[in-house]
């Protein structure tokens, strides 16, 4: 599995589910760790960052049943959108084009294109190439049997991760986790939703209302309705992992 743990706590990095964030924030280059030297400064919670460790697919971490696992899912339309997105992006950089220099009927072009060329609808529409907009076959979907019977495993919105809440009660299950008092302020500065003006989330929004209208993405429209009645059948039958859930948690222990 793609996660980041301490041996305590582990919580899923799938792409677009906010795994660049989790793994650079949680496990830093050395380059990174300078970078927010500050953040680390405290020798305690230095040690805590250290102890966390990333996995990708090419090379699993053991995690014992008792570790906790947190798997982070989110809306299977909106990440398959930012997706393509982030595919369209790394497109343009292999051509050394920054996406900021990019206009509308240049993005629009490289959508219609692989809405009719074999190759390019399966790099862009179907994650062939680089992979994020893939349709759930690099996901914890494919997993769902085998997570679905584990113990100790927890469900959350991607959202979840830009409240405060939610990283107050990770850190009174495991006190080894660092302590968010001491790099909060740093995440949700850096690590936050994207804001609604930003260039990206309105080019996500218009790939969202091609994925609704065209017909040659009817069968992925399909595949990301299945992919997310799993998500609304866990948030009923599992253990789904709610910020109504952190607030009524930590009010018990009198945390906030």
């Amino acid at each position: 599995m793609r996660i980041i743990t301490n041996g305590n706590i582990a919580i899923t990095t799938y792409m677009k589910c906010a795994s660049s964030n989790l793994q650079k924030f949680f496990t830093p280059t050395k380059d990174q760790w300078k970078e927010h030297r500050n953040v680390y400064a405290n020798p305690n919670t230095s040690r805590k960052f250290k102890d966390i460790k990333y996995s990708d697919k090419k090379g699993g971490l053991d995690i014992k049943r008792s570790c906790t696992l947190i798997v982070v899912t989110r809306n299977e339309f909106d990440r398959w959108c930012s997706g393509v997105v982030q595919d369209i992006v790394e497109t343009f950089s292999e051509e050394k084009v920054d996406y900021g220099d990019l206009t509308m009927d240049a993005i629009a072009n490289t959508v219609k294109h692989a809405l009719i060329d074999t190759t390019q609808y399966i790099n862009l529409f179907m994650g062939g190439k680089y992979g994020h907009s893939h349709v759930g076959q690099d996901s914890w979907i494919k997993n769902i049997t085998s997570i679905g019977h584990r113990p100790n495993t927890h469900f959350i919105d991607i959202s979840s991760l830009s409240d405060r809440s939610f990283w107050e009660r990770v850190c009174e299950l495991d006190n080894t986790w660092p302590p968010v008092d001491h790099w909060w302020s740093l995440w949700e500065k850096e690590c936050g939703p994207n804001d609604f003006l930003h260039p990206k989330k309105m080019v996500t929004e218009w790939i969202m209302d091609v994925l609704h209208k065209h017909e040659n993405l009817k069968q992925i429209k399909k595949i990301l309705e299945s992919n997310q009645e799993i998500i609304e059948n866990i948030k009923k039958e599992m253990s789904w992992w709610s910020i109504q859930d952190d607030e009524k948690f930590l009010n018990e222990r009198n945390l906030i």
